[in-house]
């Protein structure tokens, strides 16, 4: 077998796709900053080893462990160099100077594990390895020993020298590998010595004795191995071979440690160092260098990398300097290109505004300030380029390819671009120099120009031969300006959208006719911002709208003398949003939709769309309208705010395991148990007599994307209703928990709740009951009433006890009277009595509680302020009774849309106060932007008559320190910008 890689299949448009590394969440309450060793233990949790203590990490929550200075169970150094996990569940913890432990999972305590002898060599632990029997190998300063499953000591290896062990690895027949301070050594089940291994060179000798720090067999039977100067080397049939680029100081390592070695994927090794980040290398490419990037937030954190680990999801995990990171390794549907101006494969500028692709497959992307990025797969190349002034004053909104191979950018004016020297023209066309460009298409030799002012047409000479602007009158001219698209449909003739409506031009026609969004028609088109344009394969005409969704034609034209009808598809139908910014038909039929709030694909037949998610590797959260284009190969390019996202559409076919739903931690009566007592699925879990609280913490084991998922529960026999968890520590909690046999369900959603839950799981709670609510106690309790009663009816005694009662009886009659009149009065003190909802003083009181909790390490939370839009004005045309009407109208309709554990209150006037807990600006955004849609889609019906009312509002999410007062002035001046910024709209302060 030869040394280089097998070729591992991947899109040719990987090479531009950025690797995407996530911080774990909670990261703040890892022991120390550092990381410096990686373990999956039994229940899928992720343990991670530090400078400062070991943590445990399910995805949501850091369980920190230290060493107590007064002893008794605690870790036996702080500075942990190696974990194994084991396979009764429990975990090998090797530290820098305290030597060998084991961490007990049903008790939470570190056993510490005695050296071989007294040297102090062993006590500096340096790698685990897994042996075949349960055990496990330690290499250690001292040399190399051997620890028997359960074992209270460690045992010596016979037949190896004196001499520290550096890593280690037993193979499945027994071949033991050593790497030391002075090579790689072996030994055979055969013999009892250790050898050093033949070199099929002398530079390959000279790297085999090198110090040999990381171990790794692969797929393909090689023994891979990274040295401390030399670089990495393999071995094959026990001689060891070089792997050019990789091997020698003049490597990629440059000399550096290389600290561990993964294998992803089949015929990918990853190798990580202590300085340059992580080494790639996929078949018989050249290797690359993964790196921290200060413009990437989801860069790898920093490029001193200590440990890596797979886990069994298919993720993978880097220890670094900075923080833990997880990869997603496997394949997905969605590849980015973000932005950094320190990658030569990274875009040049925040955001795509237009995409094209030209005749030799190549895509360009228009970006902001007169940049284009021009990404070549043949070469593997990411060429950038600079338009000049005039054009440096816009974003790049338009691209069209031209048939000799050039490309035409339009900005303000129109640039030509040569296909082979990417020489700019700045002012191809003169007539349109200044003019503000957003789209161009290509007509018989003739090119349309669609501007902020209307469209026009040149000649192939550039001179304008005709301008259509908005039309003075009903039915000609354009709807409106400015011009958002062209679209050439063949025989449907050339549509172009408008920011008032569409027009269309049917083939050989000079003048357009117009459609209009016309609220009285259901069956009209959905919208007047009309964006793109999409004729399918079976004749279906797709037009996207900024507000409306979708409306599809099914046949074109209509019949004479009828206005097309159109079938509207929105967020009802399983769209990410109503703000359609692209379509794109991919080889299978499926429409491809970007939007303002993510990505959307439409089966062939026209069924419910299925939102993608960041599961499915997408990145970019906003889409630009039209800036979209198919490559060749089948993959569907989207521009949007903050990068470039790469659809490949036949992997959102291959369906992965579903997510498991895993029981990772429980409290009882608010004491945390040890991790080994969490229950498991489909177990039933016996709990104590008496138990008031419970609280049972679950997690996706697959740890992808954490802050996409929701999580509810509930107690099956008891709770007709589902538990919203908090999305960011999901738990179910519960304070009186009655006696019997009760089943926990818990459901996962990844997606949009449609969907369904991609995850559920249950156990049984087991609740006996305490010693008074027993069979027993109650018969007893019986007997003792009949004889008491046998004893009141002989004589005085029993009527003054009878008249007790009957007094005891009014009294706490009177009192719960009492009670029941206080607590309404209270109620209405803090009701305001014509919507219902809080008043002012009560919403400040409870505000107030949850800034409490928050400035006390609780969940943050978001405040929105909502203001009915044109208030005064409703009350004066159609008097106050009817605003009256509009603003209950709207509290109704805010209290069944916003979480159940927000706070709704009347600030004053029309104005209504929303707080939601454990919420940040954008959740908030989220849920003020849903209310307003609503309500902008549910008129009030006054005296027979529709009333069409919108709300404006402003969102703050509250910052550690900042005053309530502080926090409403912010959200009230967002509103005010909402107000000012046209109404009807959410803004973020």
């Amino acid at each position: 077998m030869h040394g280089p890689l097998p070729a591992a299949a991947a899109s040719p448009w990987e090479a531009f796709a950025t690797r995407v590394f996530e911080p774990i969440a909670a990261a703040r309450r890892l022991p120390h900053e550092t990381a410096t060793a990686l373990a999956q233990d039994r229940q899928g949790a992720i343990w991670i080893g530090t400078l400062g203590g070991l943590a445990r990490h399910d995805g949501y929550r850091v369980q920190p462990y230290v060493a107590r200075p007064e002893g008794g169970g605690g870790l036996p150094d702080n500075h942990v160099r190696a974990l194994l996990a084991l396979p009764e569940g429990g975990l090998l913890v090797g530290t820098h100077s305290g030597g060998l432990a084991r961490f007990d999972p049903e008790t939470g305590d570190f056993i510490a594990i005695a050296p071989p002898d007294e040297e102090a060599g062993w006590k500096r632990v340096f790698a685990l390895a897994p042996g075949r029997d349960g055990g496990a190998w330690v290499a250690t300063e001292a040399g190399l020993a051997f620890w028997p499953a359960g074992a209270e000591a460690a045992e010596p290896v016979p037949g190896w020298p004196r001499t520290a062990a550096l890593s280690v690895l037993e193979e499945a027949d027994g071949t033991l590998w050593v790497g030391t301070a002075t090579g790689l050594r072996r030994r055979i089940p055969t013999e009892a010595a250790f050898r050093w291994p033949r070199a099929g060179s002398a530079l390959a000798q000279d790297m085999a004795r090198d110090e040999v720090w990381s171990l790794l067999r692969d797929s393909a039977g090689r023994l891979w191995f990274g040295t401390g100067r030399s670089g990495l080397g393999w071995v094959e049939e026990g001689v060891v071979h070089l792997r050019p680029g990789l091997s020698g100081r003049q490597g990629l390592a440059g000399g550096r440690t290389v600290t561990a070695l993964l294998e992803p994927a089949p015929g990918t090794l990853w190798a990580s160092t202590d300085g340059i980040g992580i080494i790639v290398a996929e078949g018989k490419r050249t290797p690359a260098l993964l790196q921290h990037d200060p413009a990437l937030p989801v860069s790898l954190s920093g490029d001193v990398v200590r440990a890596l680990l797979r886990d069994r999801a298919g993720n993978v995990w880097a220890a670094t300097e900075r923080g833990v990171n997880r990869h997603d390794t496997q394949g997905q549907a969605v590849l980015s290109v973000l932005p950094s101006p320190l990658s030569p494969r990274t875009l040049s500028d925040q955001n795509v505004y237009s995409v094209a692709v030209d005749r030799r497959g190549r895509a360009w992307l228009g970006l902001g300030q007169g940049r284009i990025d021009m990404l070549d797969p043949a070469t593997g190349e990411l060429r950038r380029l600079q338009l000049e002034d005039p054009q440096t004053a816009r974003d790049v909104q338009a691209l069209l390819p031209l048939p000799d191979g050039g490309m035409l950018a339009g900005a303000r004016g129109v640039a030509r671009i040569d296909g082979d020297s990417l020489e700019i023209t700045p002012s191809a066309f003169p007539a349109v120099e200044g003019e503000v460009v957003n789209a161009l298409a290509m007509e018989s030799g003739e090119l349309l120009v669609g501007t902020q002012e209307g469209l026009l047409r040149l000649d192939a000479a550039g001179r304008v031969l005709r301008r259509w602007q908005r039309g003075a009158a009903a039915g000609s001219g354009l709807p409106d300006t400015p011009v958002r698209g062209i679209d050439r449909l063949g025989v449907a003739g050339t549509w172009v959208g408008t920011a008032g409506g569409l027009s269309i031009f049917p083939p050989g026609a000079t003048e357009p006719f117009s459609l209009r969004h016309d609220p009285a028609r259901p069956d009209g088109l959905p919208h007047d911002n009309v964006g793109p344009v999409l004729l399918d394969t079976r004749g279906r005409i797709w037009v996207g709208t900024f507000g409306g969704g979708i409306g599809v034609v099914s046949g074109w034209p209509p019949p004479p003398g009828e206005a097309p009808r159109f079938r509207a598809l929105t967020t009802r139908h399983g769209l990410s949003d109503n703000s359609v910014a692209a379509l794109l038909a991919d080889a299978k039929g499926r429409i491809w939709a970007s939007t303002a709030r993510g990505l959307s694909m439409i089966p062939a037949d026209g069924g419910p769309a299925r939102v993608l998610t960041m599961r499915d590797g997408e990145r970019v959260r906003t889409y630009v309208q039209r800036a979209a284009a198919r490559l060749p190969g089948g993959e569907l390019l989207f521009g949007g705010l903050g990068g470039l996202s790469i659809v490949l559409p036949w992997r959102a076919e291959q369906a992965r395991p579903a997510p498991r739903i895993g029981f990772t931690g429980m409290a009882l009566e608010g004491r945390a148990m040890p991790p080994g007592l969490a229950p498991t699925t489909g177990a039933r879990l016996d709990l104590p007599s008496g138990l008031r609280r419970l609280r049972v913490e679950f997690a996706l084991m697959d740890f992808r994307a954490p802050a996409g998922t929701r999580y509810a529960y509930r107690l099956a026999e008891l709770d007709q209703e589902w538990t919203e968890a908090n999305p960011e520590d999901p738990a179910a909690n519960f304070e009186r928990l009655p006696p019997g046999l009760h089943r926990l369900q818990v459901r996962a959603w990844t997606g949009p709740v449609s969907a369904g839950p991609a995850a559920e799981t249950s156990l049984v709670l087991a609740i006996p009951p305490r010693w008074f609510e027993s069979s027993w106690f109650g018969l007893l309790a019986l007997m003792a009433c009949g004889m008491a009663v046998m004893g009141l009816v002989q004589g005085r005694t029993a009527y003054l006890r009878h008249r007790q009662r009957e007094l005891t009886r009014l009294v706490d009659e009177r009192t719960r009277e009492l009670r029941a009149a206080n607590h309404r009065l209270d109620r209405l003190a803090g009701t305001d009595p014509l919507t219902g909802l809080l008043n002012r003083r009560r919403f400040a009181e409870r505000a107030a509680q949850v800034l409490a909790r928050a400035e006390h390490g609780g969940p943050g939370f978001a405040l929105v302020l909502f203001d009915l839009d044109r208030f005064k004005q409703l009350n004066d045309t159609h008097g106050h009774n009817a605003g009256d009407a509009a603003l209950v109208s709207f509290c109704r309709l805010a209290t069944r849309l916003c979480r159940p554990q927000g706070l709704l209150g009347r600030h004053g006037g029309e104005e209504i106060m929303l707080l939601v807990p454990g919420c940040d600006v954008v959740e908030g955004r989220a849920i003020a932007e849903r209310i307003r849609a609503a309500q902008a889609e549910s008129p009030i019906t006054w005296q027979g008559r529709p009333l069409a009312v919108t709300v404006s509002g402003g969102v703050a999410a509250w910052q550690r320190g900042e005053s309530l007062e502080a926090l409403i002035h912010r959200a009230d001046a967002a509103l005010y910008a909402a107000k000012h910024g046209g109404r009807d709209q959410v803004r973020a302060a």
